[in-house]
This record gives C-alpha cells, sequence and structure tokens, in this order.
C-alpha cells in the first residue's frame, strides 16, 4: 500500500511538471524564418567566451547544438549533430548535457528509451540502453539528468520510479544510487545535484490551500544514502545551478508576491539545510524567462538565464557577486531553445 502511495505522488508531480513543460515551450517557441536566414556570422567554440546550445527548429522537425558568442550574440549551428526533434515529449527537466572536457554530448533519445552520446569531434554517437539495474525494465518518468564528479558519471531521477540512478558511462553501467527516500512535499519543482557536496537536492513546494504555498528543500548524502536536512525558501526559486567548485548553488526568485526576478545565492549548511543570499538589489528589469534554461558561465563569473522581450529572444548576464543584470546578448532568428549550457 505504501509503495502505491509513493507511485501515486510521484505520478501526479510528473503531470503537475507536464503541464508546466507545455507551458514553457509555448512561452519559447515562434515561427523561424526562412533556412537562409537564420544563419548568423560562424563563432569558434571558446569556452572563454561563449556558451553552447541545444535549439530547434519545429518547421524543418530538426533538432541540432549551436554555439552561442556572448559578446555578440552571434551564434554558429553544428551541421553534424542535427538529429529529428521529437517535439512535445518526456522526460520533463534537464535531459541534454555537454561534457566539454570530454568534447562530448549527451541527451536522452524519444521517451527516454537510451541515453545517448555524441563526440563532439568524429561526431559518432553510442547509446547506453536506460533500464533499471534490478529489474531489467526500462525506467519510466525519467525527470532529470545531472552532471556527477566527473566526466563519466551522470544522475537519472525517475518519478515514477521513485529512484535515483547513477550512469557510469566508462563501464556502461547503471545502479541505483538512492531508493524508497521520501521527499516530503507534493510538488517537485526541481533536482540538482551538487558535486562539491555530493548531495541531491529537491526542490519542492507543500500545497496550503488554493493560494498558500510552502516551498522546501530536501537533501540527501549520496555517499550515506541518509538524509542531511530538511529547509525551506524564503520564496519560490527556481533554476538552480550548482557551483562545481564549491558548496554552493545559484538560484531566480520566481515572480510572484510583487517580486520581479532576482538572483540569489544558495550555500550548504550540513543539517542546518541551506542558508540564503539575496545578491540582487531590486528587481531585474527582464523579461519572461524559462524555468529550465540557466547555466553558470564560470569565465565571466555569471549566470545566464535565457527567455524572451518580445520581439526578441534573449539571454541575460547576471554577475554573480552582486545579483545585477551585466548585458542582454539578443539572439534574432532563433529557433525554440531547449538547452543553455556554460562552463
Amino acid at each position: 500500500m505504501i509503495y502505491l502511495c509513493q507511485k501515486a505522488a510521484h505520478l501526479m508531480m510528473n503531470q503537475s511538471r507536464l503541464l508546466l513543460f507545455f507551458f514553457a515551450l509555448t512561452t519559447l517557441t515562434y515561427m523561424a524564418c526562412d533556412d537562409d536566414s537564420d544563419m548568423r556570422a560562424p563563432v569558434e567554440y571558446n569556452p572563454n567566451c561563449c556558451v553552447y546550445s541545444t535549439m530547434q527548429r519545429d518547421d524543418v522537425n530538426q533538432r541540432w547544438e549551436a554555439v552561442i558568442e556572448l559578446a555578440t550574440g552571434n551564434w554558429d549551428t553544428i551541421p553534424e549533430t542535427v538529429r529529428p526533434a521529437a517535439s512535445f515529449q518526456l522526460p520533463i527537466g534537464v535531459n541534454r548535457l555537454n561534457d566539454f572536457s570530454g568534447n562530448r554530448h549527451l541527451y536522452t533519445d524519444f521517451n527516454g528509451v537510451n541515453l545517448v552520446v555524441q563526440d563532439l569531434t568524429t561526431f559518432d554517437t553510442t547509446r547506453l540502453a536506460l533500464n533499471d539495474p534490478e529489474t531489467g525494465q526500462k525506467i519510466e518518468g525519467s525527470l532529470f539528468l545531472q552532471e556527477g564528479r566527473n566526466s563519466d558519471e551522470y544522475f537519472l531521477y525517475s518519478g515514477l520510479e521513485g529512484r535515483v540512478y547513477g550512469i557510469d558511462l566508462a563501464a556502461r553501467s547503471l545502479s541505483v544510487a538512492l531508493d524508497t527516500f521520501p521527499l516530503g512535499f507534493d510538488l517537485l519543482n526541481d533536482f540538482v545535484y551538487s558535486p562539491s557536496e555530493n548531495y541531491f537536492v529537491f526542490m519542492g513546494q507543500i500545497n496550503q490551500g488554493f493560494t498558500e504555498r510552502l516551498y522546501t528543500a530536501t537533501i540527501y548524502d549520496n555517499a550515506t544514502k541518509n538524509l542531511v536536512a530538511r529547509d525551506t525558501f524564503p520564496q519560490r526559486l527556481f533554476g538552480f545551478v550548482p557551483d562545481p567548485d564549491a558548496g554552493r548553488m545559484f538560484a531566480l526568485t520566481f515572480p510572484e508576491n510583487q517580486f520581479g526576478y532576482r538572483l540569489y545565492e544558495v550555500q550548504f549548511r550540513g543539517a542546518d539545510g541551506l542558508s540564503y543570499t539575496e545578491l540582487s538589489a531590486e528587481n531585474l528589469a527582464i523579461g519572461q524567462l524559462s524555468e529550465q534554461l540557466q547555466t553558470l558561465h564560470t569565465a565571466s563569473n555569471s549566470y545566464l538565464c535565457y527567455g524572451e522581450s518580445p520581439p526578441f529572444k534573449v539571454v541575460y548576464q547576471l554577475d554573480l557577486d552582486n545579483g545585477d543584470l551585466r548585458a542582454q546578448i539578443v539572439l534574432e532568428e532563433f529557433g525554440t531553445m531547449i538547452k543553455l549550457d556554460g562552463e
């Protein structure tokens, strides 16, 4: 009975995130122009001045990788990464990553059947079946793919299975990293892995009536598999991006209760949970943002987030020290972006 209740709760979280997913794609999609007009001045990927993205053109049913030059907004596609667009599909959340040190791109294919690894030198692809190592069955409801502590370690969270899976690319194997753990909230908003702390962090909310919400963080230690802490947010935060070299994360406030977008720094305090520092002194003058398209660009000490300020698509660059809006990179004639990845 307890197991069935947990499965039902995970299914409800999955359905709720599906609605958010459709909403996010709706706000990001627009009709692109003809094929010749959407090529900008070519740029070579340089992690000191560029970021990576995955983009999609629904009118030609294609998805591919692109490089964006932050200073100019110039971008260039990588033709060898073109693949059919999967349109509206599960999993929901982050399911595309780039391994810069290994010069490869990782993504889950249609319905999350395989993890696809593409070498960005040869552009060859290999596939790892995403099957539960204990049951042998396909992993259902894969919500989030997260980077681990090195270029061969990744984690995948399944809402329907109620498990965090460890992925070892070198051994081409999956393991159960965390199982049968209580989350303690009604809706999962985000899931991140902190390499510096070796923590799994689940961000969620508790619904108190029709209008009241309590925002929570549930933290598990990957080494001991034990609950580290449960904590609450000062208000709803989203776009959590961990700093790979320090025990901290960055996130944005969700516009509500007369607050707009502001940048927060989140730090781990072990059993005491999390501490929150508001970096932005005032609401940021930026347009509507996607809830999943954020990244850190450590070379420029920036938090990057993708959104729109009609009629343009924009990458906003925020200073990690003071939360100020440093620059707006306008992406003209850009298709639907489904991943923004820095270094």
